[in-house]
């Protein structure tokens, strides 16, 4: 009876002793040494100050970070780390990894939460971005950056708002944004050549997700000699196709464009534009770039334009000569030419560039004192290599139609212009219709096909 209380005493007495062991464990202060005679002015957070340290930190026994760090301290519960005089910092996620210097920056290990402040940078091959403040979350893998950011971004430089990066996908979403870069763009005609050229494209947001796609929206791009603007965009960059939904405007020194949609397989060399397609090309003497309206084009039929055109009356020496201007090829050039189709399909490889225009097409040009000229055409076919626009039908069908506000009205199998600068002549195959004349002119008009933009 005696042995066995002495063992419960001897019991006690341990239980007693392991407790009071265990709360002196849990209340020691380790780095105790370390803090004797540390200076004064540390606040009651901050358990250590080391000076010129080199930095690992590690979650689950792996190495996610390191850092050369010229002040670094501890704060008492040891699960926050402030470093100051950052260089040859890193933190490495699941999928990835980045590099980081700053003036000051803070790791908690228990939220795995990296804070970089201002005037830090941030680096992968991604982007190399001085950033106003950045916070890194290891258990999202997500990197979000506040306020300015500048510096390289996807091969090209940025100054732009609120990043979010995931380093595991490296997908992003970013602005309001400015960006340069080198984009290699195609040539359109038979004298150019492929070039890269510096774009700047300004978006309200740019996205890309998982994956290969990338998403902007409200852009607005140039090179110096075309603007481009729409309200969305997208690129896969797998399938390497360009898509933008509008109204999509393009402002260029020679023309003008507006559609509701333009889709470029880049791989292809192809771009397909459909929906209201309205061309506006400029004349030779107005040939600059600048964003303007571009103004509406109501398709109409043939009738409806005979049906409000003047008849034919006596003119005086001045109004012949307008009226010679709307027959004469010398004034292609003159005055805008307005164009309407519903598609236009378009290749521009070199050595191959041509387009298909469908959808009814139809082109018509104002000139002065009221005059103007306008065809019609089930199709067009440009021919970027030779610097032709051939209006077409139906083989063996006269369903090309030109009408001008003289009195002309005539029809073809095809009707084909020069496109170039320099060149002012048409031809056409199988033509017939009216030439009119004044009523008190006792001349006949003029043998041979005559035409709205002159004759040949």
């Amino acid at each position: 009876m005696a042995l066995r209380l002495g063992q419960l005493l001897l019991a006690a007495v341990g239980i007693v002793a392991g407790v009071m062991w265990a709360q002196w464990i849990l209340t020691t202060d380790p780095f105790a040494q370390l803090r004797r005679g540390a200076p004064e002015g540390l606040s009651e957070e901050i358990g250590v100050r080391l000076k010129g340290v080199d930095v690992k930190m590690y979650e689950r026994g792996a190495l996610v970070g390191s850092a050369k760090v010229g002040t670094l301290d501890i704060r008492r519960d040891r699960n926050r780390l402030a470093f100051h005089e950052v260089a040859d910092g890193m933190y490495r996620g699941a999928d990835g990894e980045f590099r980081f210097a700053s003036p000051a920056a803070t790791y908690d290990s228990s939220f795995r939460r990296l804070e970089v402040g201002s005037g830090g940078r941030i680096w992968n091959e991604d982007m190399d971005l001085k950033v106003l403040g950045a916070v890194y979350q290891g258990s999202t893998q997500v990197l979000q950056t506040s306020g300015l950011i500048t510096g390289r971004f996807m091969d090209g430089s940025i100054e732009a708002e609120n990043l979010l990066y995931r380093l595991d996908t490296g997908a992003y979403r970013v602005g309001p944004i400015t960006w340069v870069g080198e984009v290699e763009i195609p040539a359109v005609r038979r004298q150019d050549k492929p070039q890269t050229q510096k774009w700047t494209i300004k978006a309200l947001g740019a996205a890309r997700a998982k994956g290969d796609l990338e998403f902007y929206e409200n852009v607005e791009a140039t090179d110096g000699e075309v603007i481009v603007k729409a309200p969305k965009g997208s690129l896969n960059r797998k399938t390497d196709v360009f898509e933008a939904t509008g109204p999509v405007e393009y402002f260029g020194i020679e023309a003008n464009l507006r559609c509701d949609k333009i889709v470029i397989f880049r791989a292809e060399k192809r771009a397909v534009l459909t929906g209201n397609v309205t061309l506006v090309v400029k004349p030779k003497e107005n040939q600059k770039l600048e964003v303007m309206e571009i103004p509406p084009f109501r398709p109409v039929v043939p009738e409806e334009v005979a049906k409000n055109r003047p008849q034919p009356q006596s003119a005086t020496d001045s109004q012949r000569k307008d009226d010679d201007e709307v027959r004469s090829g010398q004034t292609i050039r003159k005055y805008p030419i307005l164009i309407a189709a519903e598609k236009i399909e378009y290749w521009y490889a070199e050595g191959s560039r041509r387009a298909i225009i469908t959808g009814k097409p139809q082109a018509r040009q104002e000139l002065p004192e009221g005059r103007w000229r306008h065809l019609w055409a089930p199709r067009g076919l440009y021919d970027g290599e030779e610097d032709t626009l051939r209006m077409i039908g139906a083989e063996g069908k006269r369903e090309v139609r030109i009408m001008t506000s003289v009195g002309d009205d005539l029809v073809a199998e095809w009707f084909e212009v020069a496109t170039a600068a320099e060149e002012d002549s048409w031809q056409a195959w199988n033509i017939t219709g009216t030439v009119a004349k004044e009523p008190d002119q006792g001349k006949p008009p003029p043998t041979g096909p005559t035409g709205p933009i002159g004759h040949r």
